[in-house]
């Protein structure tokens, strides 16, 4: 009978050999159980969840809106440094 293996999505925190091949720090690895279970103890990946993947609420398609300079470029209650005049040439 076949044993079915799991695997985890991981990312890598600091680089290591893996099966004859460099894993660079920030990439997405898939590893055994197993393996993860030692790598993650030892602090070289985390478990990595793809947000595409994710279940729950969908992410909106619309990016977010600039913020408004009028709205921003506010002057402090408690008086704030003042601005030097602009010298025109």
């Amino acid at each position: 009978m076949e044993r079915q293996m799991s695997y985890v999505s991981s990312r890598v925190l600091r680089s290591f050999l893996h099966e004859g091949q460099v894993v660079r720090r920030g990439q997405s690895v898939d590893l055994r159980q197993a393996q993860f279970t030692q790598l993650a103890s030892r602090g070289l990946v985390s478990e990595f969840q793809d947000p595409s993947k994710a279940a729950g609420k969908p992410q909106s398609a619309s990016p977010a809106a600039q913020a408004s300079q009028n709205k921003t470029a506010k002057q402090s209650d408690s008086g704030g440094p003042k601005r030097a005049p602009k010298i025109e040439k």
